[in-house]
């Protein structure tokens, strides 16, 4: 049996270095690629010669990663995390959730899958809206852009709207920073915020982060539409992505129920 090692803290940069001393044999086993969202985070760390487990407090939820050359190890650490802590282990693969059960000991709280098109420039992307049968419904007027005034009311509605262990939401920071960077639409109705799209550019890649909506599906799809179509322009977008729960019908059923290329698979310690 496993020796459980000490719980101690440290920085991203120590913890970059402890990796590295990792006895290594193979390939690693990890859900650990140098988040660059983790620079600035304090982790507490368990390890071994040959893996490594840590965890930070996100806005809402316990983040947990591991970093292994020995898979039976990764199952003994990570009973060591908080209680209710999340992991996401991304792969191509489909079908994998009885797999990583068994490496992590952690049970398969949900599953998304990536969807993505490459967009060669605007007159291609609008003749592709063109295609969507809400596009006859296509106003130019819907959504405006979120101001911090409405900071406290967005994060409200999301916070009460969203599973906070699926789906990373931001800290009141993080989302006035995107606030200010223009990355936050909304529409309002009776002067209550009824739809929501969060977005960020990657590069030249456009995320599509967060859609809420209690309206009518023609004022988030125009907002999208529009966002999208003013971003490729300015930022030459050659590619866009987002992430759908598997089993959500209505996400499905809007996307036209496509292929995934990826798979986020959030694991939840006994929640």
């Amino acid at each position: 049996m496993l020796e459980k090692p000490e719980v101690q803290s440290c920085n991203f940069c120590e913890l970059q270095k402890r990796i590295s001393k990792i006895v290594r044999a193979g390939r690693p086993v990890t859900n650990f690629y140098g988040q660059k969202e983790l620079v600035n985070q304090k982790f507490q760390v368990v390890q071994t010669n040959q893996t490594i487990v840590f965890w930070y407090l996100d806005t809402v939820v316990c983040r947990v990663y591991f970093y292994s050359f020995n898979e039976p190890e990764i199952k003994e650490l990570l009973k060591m995390a908080p209680q209710d802590a999340v992991l996401d282990i991304l792969s191509r693969k489909p079908g994998e959730k009885v797999k990583w059960e068994s490496v992590t000991g952690f049970p398969v709280y949900a599953v998304y899958g990536r969807v993505g098109h490459s967009i060669v420039g605007a007159k291609e992307e609008r003749e592709r809206f063109s295609h969507n049968p809400l596009d006859r419904f296509y106003r130019e007027e819907y959504g405006r852009l979120a101001e911090k005034e409405q900071l406290e009311e967005i994060q409200k509605i999301l916070r009460e709207r969203f599973d906070r262990y699926a789906d990373h939401l931001y800290s009141d920071e993080e989302m006035e920073e995107l606030i200010v960077n223009n990355q936050v639409w909304i529409q309002c109705e009776d002067n209550q915020i009824t739809t929501i799209f969060v977005y960020k550019i990657e590069g030249k890649k456009f995320y599509s982060n967060i859609s809420f909506n209690d309206s009518t599906a023609d004022v988030l799809y125009s907002i999208q539409k529009k966002v999208l179509l003013k971003a490729v322009e300015e930022y030459n977008i050659a590619y866009y992505y987002g992430w759908i729960r598997i089993n959500n019908r209505q996400a499905l059923k809007k996307n036209h129920y496509p292929d995934f290329d990826a798979y986020d698979y959030v694991m939840c310690h006994r929640c």
